[in-house]
């Protein structure tokens, strides 16, 4: 399988964007998911995540919202646009939050507000660096 550059329109092999961190040979960065940048940040097995429980509710019942909630979980594979957890990098233990681009543009509903803030409290108490990614299209408007 290959993926097409939209830069230099070459043709990549899947397996050698994974050798290069999603990054073609012209210098284009491909988006990647969450669980990806976690496996190319964080060291080997040392991710552990948080807060995976808690998914978004339409609370102001927009028209069509909780259609557009389970096709962006059945699009990623992830319940919400964020993922939460604690990890190291280098060998240095942090709290580590990527937000989602394939969950609607990694747009901020109160669930990832929530998840962001738990884990800033969690890692204040434990004295923790907090390692962030963000890829926001904005805060959740429905």
């Amino acid at each position: 399988m290959t993926k097409l550059c939209p830069c230099c329109k070459e043709a990549i092999p899947l397996s050698q964007l994974w050798e290069s961190l999603s990054v073609c040979k012209c210098g284009h960065h491909f988006r990647i998911d969450a669980r990806r940048r976690i496996r190319y940040m964080a060291d080997e097995g040392s991710f552990q995540e948080l807060f995976g429980d808690l998914e978004s509710q339409d609370i102001l019942e927009f028209e069509g919202y909780m259609e557009k909630l389970e096709s962006a979980r059945f699009a990623c594979g992830e319940k919400e646009a964020v993922v939460c957890g604690l990890a190291e990098v280098g060998g240095i233990p942090c709290a580590m939050f990527v937000m989602e681009p394939f969950f609607m543009m990694g747009s901020m509903g109160t669930v990832v507000g929530e998840n962001i803030t738990r884990l800033f409290e969690y890692a204040r108490e434990l004295s923790l660096p907090v390692v962030g990614f963000t890829v926001s299209g904005g805060a959740r408007m429905q």
